[in-house]
């Protein structure tokens, strides 16, 4: 909230749902919201209680903004392809329904990876392209339309890329 307050942005309210939290009423916030953020942190367990709580349709019915942070751009592609990351404990590449808000692959941190991770990450674009962010971009969608800001770079290794 701090970020938001010194950028001029300010909220009635606000609410952090976690485990303290019923899935009922996390259900009602989400609904209601006009933002909601997705915070980073272990990408298959986010997507996990998310799906635990009930989350995705109210995020998918709901009408405001969205922001995913890390693991919360991952989740937000309709078909997650996240690729293997032994630095955050993903042995292997990982492909599953996610919260269906894009339908973009996202692979954040793209300036941290080294060339274990980079390579992994050219095996998981066999199955999908997938756009590596810098920690200066991010990507907006609006109304279908797709705006890239700040460094990226595009992976899609698929035999026939045409092909979805």
């Amino acid at each position: 909230m701090e970020v938001f307050r010194a950028g001029g942005i300010a909220f009635r309210a606000y609410h952090i749902v976690d485990e303290k939290v019923a899935p009922e009423q996390a259900r009602e916030w989400i609904a209601d919201a006009n933002l909601v953020r997705l915070a980073g942190g272990p990408t298959l367990t986010q997507i996990a209680n998310i799906r635990f709580y009930g989350l995705i349709e109210p995020l998918c019915e709901r009408d405001g903004l969205t922001i995913g942070m890390s693991a919360g751009s991952i989740n937000m592609a309709r078909r997650v392809v996240y690729a293997r990351d032994v630095r955050e404990d993903v042995f292997e590449t990982s492909v599953y329904e996610g919260i269906g808000l894009v339908e973009i692959n996202i692979e954040p941190h793209l300036n941290e990876a080294d060339e274990e991770h980079l390579a992994d990450i050219r095996e998981a674009a066999r199955i999908a392209p997938i756009l590596g962010l810098y920690d200066d971009a991010f990507v907006v969608v609006r109304n279908g339309r797709v705006a890239i800001h700040g460094t990226h770079e595009w992976f899609d290794e698929r035999d026939n890329p045409d092909l979805v």
